[in-house]
């Protein structure tokens, strides 16, 4: 008796082994047909999603401003974005073609996050690279900007942009900087507004650095505010 059960387990065997590849064949082909897709194994599948996901990354970048037309520096946009060829490395900065008569100044400080501290500009850019950058200030002989990837670090960009006012508006603000033919007022922009010495009227010789005061702006172009007596 015991020999006839045993004989029927080694003809079962064989079977049992046959269904349950069978079963994992079914359950492959469920996957690859309800999740994955016919005709697509899901190595391939992952591997495409990873792509897919890269694109919608790069699709999802900041949103880039022509070059001015006009080719000068004062008509770029604080706040915003543009593209900017790299020139030449300094030892702390790069150099760059922003499309303007003036070059554009990356240092090394606002190329990343404070976490990933980058020592020599060519670490991480090459030269002719094209790349995205923020306009920070204006400055007399070059345009200083930050690459998006530091920009959450600068303060600059907490504030409110200069699109956003209107000329005629009236604002409050704090006295930043005094000097001998301007005063420099912190409206809660991203660039200190300019109050220059033939609008000062009634205010000349009473303002002080730290005083609080109401202005109209006068004028407000991409990357300056000029005021005037409220």
């Amino acid at each position: 008796m015991a020999a006839r059960r045993a004989a029927s387990r080694r003809v079962r065997a064989p079977f049992a082994a046959l269904a349950a590849l069978w079963l994992v064949a079914a359950v492959i082909s469920l996957v690859q047909l309800n999740f994955v897709g016919p005709g697509i194994s899901p190595p391939r599948r992952l591997a495409r999603g990873f792509r897919s996901m890269r694109l919608v990354q790069q699709r999802a970048g900041p949103e880039i401003e022509p070059a001015p037309g006009s080719r000068k520096s004062f008509d770029l946009v604080v706040g915003k974005y543009y593209h900017a060829t790299v020139l030449k490395f300094y030892r702390n900065a790069t150099s760059l073609a922003l499309g303007v008569e003036k070059p554009g100044y990356l240092h090394v400080s606002k190329m990343k996050p404070k976490e990933e501290f980058v020592v020599n500009a060519s670490d991480i850019l090459n030269l002719k690279d094209v790349i995205p950058v923020r306009i920070l200030k204006i400055k007399q002989k070059e345009v200083e900007v930050v690459m998006p990837e530091a920009e959450a670090e600068q303060p600059e960009f907490q504030k409110r942009p200069l699109w956003e006012y209107k000329d005629g508006e009236e604002v409050d603000g704090t006295v930043a900087a005094l000097r001998q033919r301007a005063v420099f007022v912190d409206v809660g922009a991203m660039v200190d507004a300019y109050f220059p010495e033939e609008n000062w009227g009634a205010m000349k010789g009473k303002m002080e650095v730290g005083q609080k005061l109401k202005f109209r702006i006068e004028k407000v172009t991409g990357c300056r505010m000029t005021l005037t007596e409220a």
